[in-house]
């Protein structure tokens, strides 16, 4: 790859902090089933936030639902009282087919729902409602406020053997925007493929999100940016790559620019001793304008990185910026966060401890109050109040600056109380002829319509299959009679 050094007009900082501002941790919590689950990405809503991932256990712990197959989509909404700040578990939901589902990203929607995208082996099973045509599909799920399925889509190129998401995000219009191994491809709100540019390289897993002008940005991990327009036409590349083997990501800023993290290797640093070349590697952000000209540069040169850990970067509520990733620091792997002015001059950095815990996502939940997500399979270890459910967890931490104004800064607290299980599953959902109920027992079932007239009352025992080919399509419940418990389902035709 060709690389190209800094501008030498931009402002550059090394950072090496020593007395920055305090921080401290407000709450924590380790969910997840016996296995492993690993997080994604983190969607913040009006009353609280979904964590996203991929899990690999069966119905245990704070999994109401047993696996589809190997491995599936999971999501966990935890819902927060404003005046308290105590968030507990609302809900959550297994979604895949019977083979390899593994999510890619998640994102909020405007009606309070929220967007899966990912890479799916499966057929129509499971929950899974629509095929593969080939050895993988992009597998997009649209999701309701409440978890229950709204819709999905199979996408992909014709041009490919096979097709894999790398990122996704939602645009103005509704829809969606994904890089994948085809190119760039636009969605409609409902999944349609609107248009794909294979133009746009992907150089592997590419990070993308919408501009202010209703353009797109497209980052490879190697340093290199390309901005489109609306129909995904290059403008122009830029190519920050000043050493190899490097890692970024880029998110768009209030000011129509750009913020650029990444973790990369300085091979002039690195030193050789008796067991071979020890690779040096540096946290390093870049702050450009909406040509992608550089303004200026940060290094933060505390603490061990790698090119392999995840970034996350965002800016916050007060025109700063807000970075995250993993560090080895003193053995062991830790959630590394570091705060930056909107000039880009140091606040303060963090070290979240916990001994095998990785950062994938950060979102600013109001100012000064932050939500880190991750994954770890620590016990109970330095910040880690908790031990690992079993495997990888999700561990969300929310994190407090504690020098703003203490008016700013509200209690949060994260229930310990496990997710009370379903006393039955049904699937699919949205359904069109054919609905299966699961349950662990005997039971007595009845179908409800918007109206509240009973459609039917069945009593099931373990497994029933129930004909619904002739009712009307729309918006039905499913009660368990004995227990109470309500779920909602949708008929489609």
């Amino acid at each position: 790859m060709k690389c190209k050094l800094f501008a030498l007009t931009a402002f550059s900082v090394l950072m090496s902090l020593s007395s920055f501002a305090q921080t401290q941790i407000k709450a924590q919590a380790d969910v997840g089933g016996a296995y492993n689950e690993l997080l994604s990405d983190i969607c913040l809503s009006d009353n609280g936030f979904l964590l996203a991932g991929t899990s690999f256990s069966d119905h245990s712990k704070y999994k109401t639902q047993n696996s589809w197959g190997a491995n599936d989509y999971w999501v966990i909404k935890f819902a927060e009282d404003k005046i308290t700040g105590k968030a507990t578990i609302q809900w959550d939901e297994t979604i895949g087919g019977d083979k390899d589902d593994t999510l890619i990203a998640a994102r909020s929607t405007r009606d309070g729902g929220y967007i899966l995208a990912g890479n799916s082996y499966s057929g129509i099973s499971g929950n899974k409602t629509v095929d593969i045509t080939k050895t993988t599909g992009i597998w997009l799920v649209k999701l309701n406020a409440d978890g229950s399925i709204a819709w999905q889509k199979t996408v992909g190129s014709a041009l490919s053997q096979s097709d894999r998401a790398y990122d996704m995000d939602t645009t103005d219009d509704g829809g969606c925007i994904l890089t994948t191994n085809s190119g760039l491809i636009k969605t409609d709100q409902y999944g349609n493929i609107q248009w794909i540019n294979n133009a746009v390289s992907n150089d592997g897993a590419a990070y993308t999100s919408e501009t202010l002008d209703k353009g797109y940005i497209v980052t490879s991990p190697f340093g290199e940016i390309q901005k489109t327009d609306s129909l995904g036409n290059i403008l122009w590349r830029r190519d920050y790559d000043t050493i190899v083997e490097c890692r970024f990501k880029t998110q768009c800023t209030k000011d129509s620019g750009f913020i650029m993290c990444g973790v990369y290797v300085n091979y002039s640093e690195s030193v050789t001793n008796g067991d071979g070349r020890r690779l040096r590697f540096k946290l390093i952000v870049h702050k450009l304008d909406k040509a992608g000209n550089l303004l200026w540069t940060t290094i933060a040169d505390e603490t061990k990185f790698s090119a392999s850990f995840d970034i996350s970067i965002l800016q916050t509520s007060d025109g700063g910026y807000l970075v995250g990733s993993t560090t080895n620091h003193g053995g062991g792997y830790q959630y590394y966060t570091l705060k930056l002015n909107s000039a880009g001059s140091p606040q303060w950095s963090k070290i979240v401890d916990g001994s095998s815990s990785y950062l994938k996502d950060l979102k600013e939940l109001r100012p000064n109050i932050y939500l880190l997500g991750g994954i770890s399979s620590s016990g109970i270890a330095g910040d880690k109040t908790k031990k690992t459910l079993g495997g990888f967890d999700y561990w969300p931490v929310v994190l407090a600056d504690t020098t703003a104004k203490p008016s700013l800064i509200k209690n949060i607290t994260m229930s310990d109380a496990v997710a009370k299980t379903k006393s039955f599953i049904v699937y699919p959902n949205p359904v069109k002829d054919v609905l299966h109920i699961n349950t662990n027992t005997e039971t007595n079932i009845s179908l409800i319509n918007q109206q509240g007239i009973v459609v039917f009352t069945q009593q099931i025992k373990n497994t029933r299959t129930i004909n619904i080919s002739k009712l009307p399509a729309g918006i039905y419940y499913v009660k368990d009679n004995r227990t109470g418990e309500v779920q909602k389902i949708v008929i489609s035709k």
